[in-house]
């Protein structure tokens, strides 16, 4: 365990490295756009700084931007994740409970919630084309490099933003351009699109069980992704198309770049990382389901597509990813559901696990693609007609 010492140290290391970052971010070029996150603050003047970074990368990037880091600021994965963990005093109050003592989500779970929409990487020599100044380097928002992470970010949402062709980011890529763009989509209970329902409903279950073996111990916290010894997780770092994931372990791919590397922390993170795929499951954005109660299903609504982002409206995608959105009357109730039932077996095997996951995820239409869906699919203007007025 660090001292308060060795904590303050590595938090000054953290904000000169912010400010670095800052400064390579102001040399990028004005027509990238990159997005933001907000992580859990270790103390109060890192939330200014969180406040501050994302502020900057914000102003420097345009209304996409603006729209993705609202979405970030306000905590709903955080509120569902108290819920579930039966604490329903709102996220403040929550997080200042101590551990054990009153109900609430443990801090490293909430982390791991948080991994999937920020998860930490370096860049290898051969990812680095747009950002050769960020090799090896450790980056994650908004401590670590954020210059890096607007350029490494900025790259994959020009490339794959409507109306321009989408492009598949694959394991020769940074995790965090497949995750939001790519192979990886399924972190966010979405897929690339045209891809098959059935092919990312298998992507998510091998993701779910590495995950919660990780969380139980059964896969170990050395052991190296690429490897059978990271069970079904090894086939999404194959480390014979990129170096990067070669000598990746698995503390490594949830805490790269933290001084707390702690066992118990990797297992609750893996845990997070789980429950945030259940979680946006059930925002509209990402996937359509059936109404609840359907052909006498009384619970979830059925999966009937998995949607792709890049052709989506982020205005209206950020939406239905916000706090209004998830108190409506056929979301609020079911996906705390979905995800207590999980955190009431955590322990279990997988084998008791894997009926509540295959449930929820489900799907109608095995053959169904991946689409923007379309009540938040880009419009495209028709042009004039000659008997239409100007």
């Amino acid at each position: 365990m660090n001292t308060h010492a060795e904590t303050r140290t590595t938090s000054v290391h953290l904000y000169l490295r912010g400010i670095f970052g800052l400064l390579a971010l102001a040399l990028t070029s004005a027509e990238c756009a990159a997005f933001g996150l907000a992580p859990i603050p270790e103390e109060a003047l890192e939330t200014r700084w969180t406040d501050m970074v994302l502020n900057a990368i914000s102003g420097s990037q345009g209304k996409l931007v603006e729209e993705y880091i609202k979405k970030f600021r306000s905590p709903v994965h955080e509120e569902i994740t108290h819920l579930a963990y039966k604490c329903d005093d709102g996220v403040g109050e929550c997080d200042r409970r101590v551990a054990n003592e009153k109900q609430r989500a443990p801090r490293y779970v909430l982390e791991g919630v948080q991994w999937n929409d920020n998860p930490p990487f370096q860049l290898s020599l051969g990812q680095a084309r747009n950002a050769p100044t960020c090799v090896g380097l450790p980056v994650q928002l908004p401590n670590l490099w954020p210059g890096c992470w607007g350029q490494v970010f900025s790259t994959a949402a020009q490339l794959s933003a409507p109306p321009g062709d989408h492009v598949i980011f694959g394991p020769e890529s940074p995790i965090l351009q497949r995750s939001h763009f790519g192979d990886m989509q399924f972190l966010h209970a979405m897929a690339p699109d045209g891809e098959l329902a059935f092919l990312t409903q298998r992507k998510i279950m091998a993701w779910a069980r590495f995950v919660y073996e990780v969380s139980e111990g059964r896969i170990a916290a050395n052991a190296i992704v690429s490897t059978p010894a990271a069970g079904s997780g090894a086939q999404f770092f194959p480390p014979s198309v990129n170096s990067a994931y070669a000598k990746l372990d698995v503390t490594t791919l949830f805490t790269l770049g933290s001084s707390d590397i702690s066992p118990q922390r990797v297992k609750d993170m893996a845990f997070g990382s789980l429950l945030h795929i259940i979680e946006d499951s059930f925002s509209k954005a990402h996937v359509q389901r059936e109404p609840a109660g359907k052909n006498g299903r009384r619970w979830p609504g059925r999966v009937e597509e998995f949607h792709s982002y890049a052709h989506q409206d982020h205005n209206l995608h950020s939406d239905a990813d916000g706090r209004a959105a998830f108190q409506a009357v056929d979301t609020k109730e079911v996906v705390i559901e979905a995800v207590r039932r999980v955190v009431d077996k955590r322990g279990a095997k997988w084998d008791e696990i894997e009926p509540i996951l295959t449930e929820i995820f489900d799907v109608v239409d095995r053959g169904r693609p991946a689409g923007p869906g379309d009540e938040y699919k880009v419009k495209v203007s028709e042009p004039a007609r000659d008997d239409q007025a100007p």
